[in-house]
């Protein structure tokens, strides 16, 4: 006589074990999808991919007007975003032997050094704008310049005019606390790292930059 439910012949699978194959294949094409996913369409070689392709655009605008000063700005920027550092440089070179006064280019240039951790470079542009056309930029790079090269208490001199300038930067907050850490000050590293986060309550950095220092805190996003 026939029992009653699944008629099992000899080599077949039992429906219990087959589920769990079943599932364990789904598992695993899930994984696969999550890691294609994310070299594919999510991971940071998307971004890379998305500067190449402007790149592309802006190559042909230089082409088109190669004394255009803020196409060969433009075309450097994209270079520094895929970190082409040779050619960025070689672009913003160009852009100031068409003016050699342009402060956009300058500032690049600037940058560029910066980037590339050459600060002596980055200092000498940065001083020359000083002298002739300050600014928010001007003095918040020269801060940066110096506390990397750890002339801490010139830092702070720049960093405190560029905060003067722009009272709700975060990044301008964040680099004179860790410049009054190394000048000793830490009740005044304290209020630049909590300045930080009134502005920005996310900002993982400054909140270790507290914990290091015994110091737990909750923010509220000033202006809101």
């Amino acid at each position: 006589m026939q029992s009653e439910g699944i008629i099992r012949k000899e080599g077949m699978i039992p429906i219990g074990q087959a589920r769990l194959i079943i599932l364990a294949v789904a598992v695993i094409y899930l994984a696969l999808g999550t890691v294609f996913g994310y070299i594919f369409v999510w991971s940071p070689n998307k971004a890379v991919t998305r500067y190449e392709a402007e790149i592309k655009d802006a190559l042909k605008t230089v082409k088109q007007k190669p004394n255009d000063i803020g196409a060969r700005i433009n075309l450097g920027f994209k270079y520094m975003k895929t970190q082409k550092f040779d050619e960025a440089k070689a672009e913003y070179n160009a852009a100031l032997q068409i003016d050699p006064n342009n402060r956009v280019a300058i500032l690049n240039m600037a940058y560029f050094f910066l980037e590339t951790k050459n600060y002596k470079e980055a200092d000498k542009y940065l001083e020359n704008l000083n002298k002739t056309d300050p600014g928010f930029q001007v003095y918040f790079m020269l801060g940066k310049s110096k506390f990397m090269q750890k002339d801490f208490n010139a830092a702070i001199q720049k960093l405190q005019f560029a905060r003067d300038l722009d009272p709700t930067d975060t990044e301008t907050h964040y680099y004179m606390g860790l410049s009054y850490l190394k000048t000793g000050e830490k009740d005044k590293a304290a209020e630049e790292f909590k300045e930080a986060l009134q502005f920005d309550p996310n900002r993982r950095d400054a909140i270790e930059e507290l914990k290091k220092m015994g110091i737990s805190y909750k923010s509220e996003v000033k202006g809101h």
